[in-house]
């Protein structure tokens, strides 16, 4: 009585299949890397223009800009946002006598994903009710600039189309964020006015 063998896989085989899902790999995840940015910026925008709205819907709700702002009209420090974050969406915790948002309008709500406790957080709150500030899907802060001068221009807004420099645009309010480009203003950076 003869036995019959199953023949498997030789070393070769085996090493030509792996070998070609290796090859494959390397071009699918670039692309899947892109998808994933792509969304991401998506979600910057979205977010962003809830802030210009916001911002935007304050001036006509009380015929000015919030006491807080800065003289250059630049929103740019932990403080300025942690600022902006309770007095556009949390604004029952202002004292009685603020006088950035009287009528306690909350004009925006933020998702607890974008919520943090601090600047040098690198994840999320984990107690939202308690978070101070939001960030952008990369984890910085934003950027805005309010029309404080009502000439109806924002001065030395980054130049994204360029990748470097700055640029003079017309407008109330604009916000702006890194995107992926490691805190430095380059074409991977997002803005509302592009």
């Amino acid at each position: 009585m003869k036995k019959k063998f199953a023949r498997g896989f030789t070393l070769i085989e085996l090493l030509v299949v792996i070998t070609i899902i290796g090859i494959l790999a390397a071009l699918v995840i670039p692309a899947v890397q892109g998808v994933l940015d792509a969304a991401k910026k998506t979600e910057a925008k979205v977010f962003m223009g809830g802030l210009k709205t916001a911002m935007v819907n304050y001036q006509t709700e009380y015929n000015t800009y919030p006491a807080f702002m800065p003289t250059d009209g630049k929103l740019s420090t932990e403080a300025h946002w942690q600022t902006f974050y309770t007095v556009f969406a949390k604004p029952d915790a202002l004292p009685a006598n603020d006088p950035d948002n009287t009528r306690r309008i909350p004009f925006m709500t933020v998702q607890s994903k974008y919520l943090y406790d601090s600047d040098a957080a690198a994840t999320a709150s984990s107690n939202p009710t308690t978070a101070t500030l939001f960030k952008d899907p990369w984890g910085y802060k934003y950027l805005m600039w309010v029309d404080t001068d009502y000439d109806n221009v924002l001065t030395a807004l980054p130049n994204i189309k360029a990748g470097t420099g700055t640029q003079d645009i017309p407008g109330a309010a604009e916000v702006y964020c890194y995107g992926n480009s490691e805190g430095t203003s380059d074409k991977k950076s997002v803005g509302t006015w592009k």
